[in-house]
């Protein structure tokens, strides 16, 4: 998980690595398209719900993911097994 999350980091970060220092606007391409046609004419599920379904089946996994590194990060360092 944590070789993941580095390896995302550094894909991530190298697409944004030094910018150009212009803000001026690229034409635009000469042929539009829109950005999901064969989802409306297939009738798949709308994109708004597939994303919330992504989030929602992510959310179990995150949960044992925090709980297991934050566990294993409590007892390692050494602090209070006790209450109080």
């Amino acid at each position: 998980m944590m070789g993941a999350n580095l390896v995302l980091a550094l894909i991530i970060g190298s697409t944004f690595y030094d910018p150009p220092s212009s803000t001026t606007p690229r034409a635009p391409p000469t042929r539009r398209q829109p950005a999901l046609p064969p989802r409306a004419r297939l009738s798949f599920y709308h994109p708004a719900t597939e994303a919330a379904a992504g989030i929602v089946a992510d959310i179990p996994v995150k949960f044992g993911a925090a709980v297991v590194f934050n566990l294993l990060l409590y007892f390692l360092a050494g602090l209070r097994r006790e209450p109080g």
